[in-house]
């Protein structure tokens, strides 16, 4: 069984992409591996409203990974629904896209992201930290482009 990572932010071209990785995941029999990178700065906005202004004295790791989870289990229900026919494991990891994509490449079949007009997976890809995800990556890199849509990879089994 192999291992199909996905990067995943809020944007239409990032859920086009997860799109694109489960059908391409059901098609391998593969797990899917699926990541949205939040920083402290970035994460501390999610939280923001509900914790006021001060930071908290027992704030920790969790509490700026939290909002991410939840935008990031959100995301997957909406896409992949009940029964998504594979194992898919999110992932909330703090760090820089490019470093943690790249990271997670390892030991992967594959690596999906999203480029579009928007959002963080978009500047990702089109700035020199994307093409330092698509350079360095350890394994072969897909990329789905928002402005085209793409239809997914057929359901029909392939030959390997």
């Amino acid at each position: 069984m192999g291992r199909i990572v996905v990067g995943v932010d809020e944007t239409r071209v990032a859920k086009d992409a997860l799109v694109w990785a489960l059908a391409e995941a059901r098609l391998r029999r593969s797990t899917l591996e699926v990541i949205s990178c939040y920083h402290a700065s970035t994460a501390w906005l999610g939280l923001e409203d509900s914790v006021g202004a001060g930071v908290p004295s027992d704030f920790t790791q969790d509490d700026l990974a939290d909002p991410t989870r939840q935008r990031l289990a959100a995301t997957v229900a909406e896409v992949a629904g009940p029964d998504p026919g594979v194992e898919i494991v999110p992932r909330a990891v703090r760090g820089r896209p490019a470093d943690v994509l790249v990271e997670a490449s390892q030991g992967a079949d594959l690596l999906v992201v999203g480029s579009g007009t928007h959002g963080e997976l978009a500047r990702l890809l089109l700035s020199s930290p994307g093409r330092h995800t698509v350079d360095h990556a350890h394994c072969p890199v897909v990329v789905v482009r928002g402005d085209r849509h793409p239809a997914a990879p057929p359901d029909a089994d392939r030959t390997r």
